[in-house]
């Protein structure tokens, strides 16, 4: 059974030293963003004029993810894909760990300092970790002579290096690989744009509030 994108965006967001997710929302935003490029690349969305639109009502994909996001577009008006991207990031990661928890892949431990569960990557992940991150890695770094990549790793490293995990990319490997990340980013172009504003935002709206506290 092939993972969908939104299950491959959080595996490659699990860092392997920690086995563990870190900042919640951000990776929220890539898993909902991995979504919208699925349901895009489906051909269940569409978009017009920079914004969101269902094409049809069709049959549930399967995928709770998938589903969600795609039942909220199409009761709603046409919006942007930035809000979409938006849309309650924790509960979208909530959707895709409930799904692996299941599966085993993921399992809940208790925290040691808040009486709230955490989730980790549970003993049978290694494999379909290594394999997310070194198709990550074979995108960005593939030769022009090797012929095409993979549709869904390509646009996997897009959402990577727009989410700024940095454990997958570096800024240095993002600089130093642009114009490859900004190639494998052209199927799913107004996705990977708006996961990139969104997170470029909320980074300065972090970075305003710590001025605000130190001011």
């Amino acid at each position: 059974m092939t993972d969908s994108l939104p299950t491959k965006a959080l595996l490659l967001a699990y860092r392997t030293d920690t086995s563990r997710v870190r900042d919640r929302r951000r990776v929220g935003y890539l898993v909902r963003a991995a979504a919208l490029a699925e349901l895009l690349a489906r051909g269940l969305v569409r978009d017009v004029g920079g914004r969101v639109e269902a094409v049809a009502n069709g049959a549930s994909t399967g995928e709770p993810l998938l589903d969600d996001t795609l039942t909220n577009i199409r009761a709603a008006a046409p919006r942007t894909w930035r809000h979409w991207v938006g849309k309650r990031p924790v509960a979208a990661l909530g959707l895709v760990e409930a799904a692996l928890i299941a599966e085993g892949v993921l399992v809940s431990v208790p925290m040691r300092v808040i009486p709230l569960p955490h989730k980790v990557v549970g003993a049978r992940a290694g494999a379909r970790l290594a394999r997310t991150h070194a198709a990550v890695d074979a995108v960005v770094r593939a030769r022009r002579d090797r012929g095409p990549v993979d549709s869904d790793d390509a646009v996997l490293a897009a959402l990577a290096a727009a989410a700024r995990l940095r454990h997958v990319l570096s800024r240095k490997d993002r600089r130093r690989h642009r114009a490859r990340l900004d190639l494998v980013a052209a199927q799913a172009r107004p996705v990977v744009s708006a996961l990139e504003s969104t997170v470029r935002r909320k980074a300065w709206a972090r970075a305003a509030m710590l001025g605000g506290q130190h001011g």
